[in-house]
């Protein structure tokens, strides 16, 4: 607890969509920093890095302000990347695919309960290892948003920091990782699913993203999660499962969307945090390492069951985000559609009985030290 107090200060506010930086934040830092995380972005497609418009931004801006330097956030960068990638992502639900998702729906649901479970297995391991109540490594090891999570734990009494530093770390971890091991391992092109066939229309490109953009701004008025990712990708869906998707997503597009993720991404990496905790950074890197070993256990298990391909799973459960699977899915021609439903099912599954969860683990855990105690 003396970590967190001491790093208090220095993590970032959970409710932004990229965090408060010590450096400069006007136009010329920001300019420099989305030119900055271009070059990273093409440094990172020389060297064949899977996801580079993500990946090297994400990693390029996080080293820059581990050595403090002035870069600075796009605002409202974040919410453009997902708005693009939920609308490119909706491509490839057609009548085939969905028909397809309503056959394992029960196995989505069954998925996105262990996910509870597995969370509650890493948030035993953060409070022993570091003092902290099950609200905190509960909240912190739940695969949700950074902000959502960050704002039911301080409901719940958690430790909002640690909450919020391992939010981060998880979202940074699974882009950097996942997506090399699986090219390594030669786990790709098992269940190759195609995006609708669509030819690019300008006007119809407009008039989707115009779409997307409003279904966005709807869910945020009604304070649904990721409104930006899940407004546009529930348009897109419902436009192409009907037969009038309206335009491709050309690849420049989904390009500058995946630097604008990957930068908001690296700019939520604080060094003065990471320098004042580093066992709290340890638990947060073993919670996440908890959360992959078991979510990988249960991918093999649901395959047996189903007959679905394990790549396809892996990348259905892992404590990733939407965007950052369903992009690696597209990237290994996996089945996008499988892996953005599991991912959607489990976001909404999370945001429902995380609360009530997290409230039953903290009584039984009262009762566990009141009977020691006695």
């Amino acid at each position: 607890m003396k970590h967190a107090a001491r790093a208090r200060q220095s993590l970032p506010d959970p409710d932004l969509p990229t965090p408060h930086s010590t450096a400069p934040t006007s136009p010329p830092h920001v300019w420099l920093t989305l030119l900055y995380a271009a070059a990273c972005g093409g440094l990172a497609m020389l060297l064949h890095i899977p996801l580079p418009w993500m990946a090297g931004p994400m990693v390029g801006v996080a080293a820059a302000k581990m050595f403090r330097k002035p870069v600075a956030p796009t605002r409202y960068g974040r919410q453009v990347g997902q708005l693009i990638i939920g609308a490119a992502i909706g491509l490839y639900f057609t009548p085939v695919a969905l028909h397809t998702m309503r056959e394992v729906a029960g196995w989505m649901l069954l998925c996105s309960f262990a996910t509870l479970g597995t969370a509650a297995l890493s948030a035993l391991w953060i409070q022993r290892s570091t003092g902290m109540s099950f609200a905190t490594g509960f909240f912190a090891s739940v695969p949700g948003g950074a902000s959502e999570m960050a704002q039911l734990g301080e409901r719940h009494g958690a430790t909002v920091d640690f909450v919020a530093l391992s939010q981060s770390l998880r979202m940074i971890a699974i882009v950097v990782l996942l997506p090399p091991l699986f090219v390594l391992s030669g786990m790709h092109g098992i269940e190759e699913t195609s995006a609708s066939p669509v030819p690019l229309s300008w006007q119809g490109l407009a008039e989707l993203l115009a779409l997307c953009a409003a279904s966005g701004g709807v869910l945020t008025l009604l304070r649904a999660p990721t409104p930006f990712m899940l407004g546009p990708l529930i348009t897109s869906v419902a436009l192409t499962a009907i037969g009038h998707p309206l335009s491709a997503v050309p690849a420049p597009l989904t390009g500058a969307a995946q630097l604008f993720i990957g930068l908001a991404l690296g700019c939520r990496m604080e060094r003065d945090f990471l320098i004042a905790a580093p066992r709290l950074l340890l638990a947060s890197a073993a919670a996440i390492a908890i959360n992959l070993v078991l979510s990988a256990s249960i991918a093999f298990g649901v395959g047996a069951a189903t007959g679905i391909a394990v790549p396809t799973l892996l990348l259905a459960l892992a404590p990733g985000g939407v965007a950052e699977m369903s992009l690696t899915a597209r990237l290994l021609h996996l089945s996008v559609p499988t892996v953005s439903a599991f991912h959607v099912t489990r976001l909404l599954v999370i945001l429902t009985l995380t609360a009530p969860v997290a409230a039953l683990g903290k009584r039984m855990h009262a009762r566990v030290k009141a009977r020691r105690e006695d």
